[in-house]
């Protein structure tokens, strides 16, 4: 876990400002007592970079910042090097100082390919002090998200919000965009650019921000080989991009597992943890995984699909886990505590159903978690209304739930309980006492569960061959998980959906 922030203070009096800020709020943007607090400022310049660190030593992390005379680097969460056999000897942990001297290699436009940087959840930030001026970009997983702000005092870069949050010129309390926790509560998902900060935005994975001190004028700008841009392919070469986009995913694989680590895999009744499971067992690596775990009271779907897939995979290392039995009420106004905690903590895309709640956390995980997360990379694709990225909650409603052929997308039933989340969560958020229900209580200090207690996380299905061909077609992503798991191990494919329809475990 690590949380920073790069910037540039445009008044003389802005760097004290800013210190009394953070000062104010710090203690309500980390989640655990950190190991290691940092910082470093140039006073001619204005430039400035902090942030502290937590769980590394656990992960044998020795450094996640690199400073030298021209550039500071910083390095959050974990890059997969998938196309290294190692890390250089004597420097395997100081992951900043390795990626400093590879980006003085490898320019901007070759980042994804030349460093093998596809999977994992990670962001750089580069303060290049001799040219003046600060470079941020994270994975296209989209897991590790980058966020800015920029007003009269500051320009600045962070991977946490709720630290951008504390620097706007309110305070983080009084600056929230209610449009957005309306809109974040009722899809259950995080699209767009905005935050429930006014000030803050957020970068689009594959997208990177560059703010130049001589012309104060800041360029977001997608990078030449994002998967976001749409490269069509001819439907002959489609079966052989498959192909070799499987074997990508398995070199990923066995590179993060020869790394040491303990490794845990997510079941669940979903697809993508399914071709996950499907390309371990195809490739003979499933028993070199600590175990697949899977959260969820024995009723629930995930957790009975997930048992059908064990039995059926064979698997001698699946973990059940029994999980929020107390919320046995599945009505709107029994989970709304839940949500309105869930949008003010986020950081990555994860929706407001899978959050813990803050008393489940207790330290970081010693475990790298496998994870899917595919339909979130695609999310990224409805056609935003205004600049903002503001979408139509009916257009978004029904582009989300639609019914292919394949079964593996949302039903009927999930766009009705959709729409009824909505209605009622809109109307119910119209009051000013649950806008403001909590919201001095912890903000932004634990973030999301999944991004927070296991801060290694691994997303084999970011692989920008598939990518890329996924945002070829519409829906073409659905048929690339059934064609991967057909070619890694079909078996998987006996087990139904989550939502066909069954009669229990048996």
């Amino acid at each position: 876990m690590h949380h920073y922030c790069a910037g540039y203070c445009k008044t003389p009096a802005a760097w004290q400002e800013l210190s009394c800020r953070l000062a104010r709020y710090s203690d309500e943007w980390l989640v655990f007592q950190p190991e290691k607090n940092w910082f470093k400022i140039d006073r001619e310049t204005g430039l400035f970079i902090f942030g502290s660190s937590i769980g590394d030593k656990l992960h044998h992390i020795h450094s996640r910042h690199h400073f030298d005379n021209q550039t500071w680097t910083v390095v959050g969460g974990f890059p997969t090097f998938e196309k290294f056999a190692q890390f250089p000897p004597g420097r395997s942990m100081d992951i900043a100082d390795w990626v400093s001297q590879l980006r003085q290699q490898h320019p901007h436009e070759n980042l994804f390919e030349s460093l093998g940087l596809a999977g994992g959840g990670w962001n750089i930030s580069e303060v290049n002090v001799a040219q003046r001026n600060i470079t941020a970009y994270g994975a296209p997983s989209g897991l590790c998200g980058m966020f800015y702000i920029n007003n009269p005092s500051y320009f600045a870069v962070s991977n946490k919000p709720a630290i951008l949050g504390a620097l706007q010129n309110d305070g983080p309390y009084t600056e929230i965009d209610k449009q957005f926790l309306l809109w974040q509560v009722a899809l259950a998902s995080v699209v767009g650019y905005r935050t429930m900060w006014k000030q803050v935005r957020r970068i689009r994975p594959c997208d990177y921000i560059h703010f130049d001190l001589n012309s104060t004028k800041i360029e977001i700008n997608p990078f030449p080989n994002s998967p976001f841009i749409p490269q069509p392919c001819a439907e002959a070469d489609e079966n052989e991009i498959i192909l070799s986009g499987a074997d990508e995913m398995a070199d990923s694989l066995r590179w993060l597992l020869n790394c040491g680590f303990d490794i845990v895999a997510d079941l669940t009744g979903g697809k993508d943890s399914r071709l996950i499971l499907a390309a371990l067992t195809g490739c003979g690596l499933s028993e070199r995984i600590s175990h697949f775990e899977t959260r969820g009271s024995i009723s629930h779907g995930d957790r009975i699909v997930a048992q059908l897939l064990a039995n059926k995979a064979g698997l001698k290392n699946w973990r059940p886990l029994d999980y929020h039995d107390n919320l046995v009420d599945d009505t709107i106004e029994a989970h709304l505590p839940r949500f309105t905690q869930t949008v003010r903590h986020y950081d990555y895309f994860c929706s407001a159903w899978d959050s813990m709640l803050p008393h489940e956390l207790s330290a970081p995980s010693r475990y790298h978690r496998l994870i899917g997360h595919s339909g979130d990379l695609f999310r990224q694709l409805a056609p935003p209304k205004d600049p903002l990225g503001v979408y139509c909650e009916d257009d978004f409603i029904n582009w989300g739930t639609t019914f292919d052929q394949l079964g593996l997308l949302l039903h009927e039933t999930a766009a009705n309980l959709q729409q009824e989340i909505r209605e009622s969560i809109f109307e119910q958020f119209l009051t000013e006492n649950t806008i403001n229900m909590g919201l001095r209580n912890q903000i932004g200090a634990w973030d999301n569960s999944r991004a927070t207690n296991n801060p290694q996380r691994f997303t084999p299905l970011a692989n920008l061959t598939l990518m890329r061909l996924a945002n070829s077609k519409p829906n073409a992503y659905e048929t690339i998980h059934y064609k991967l798991m057909r070619a890694f191990n079909p078996v998987v494919l006996e087990v139904p959906f989550l939502n066909q329809t069954w009669n229990g475990p048996d």
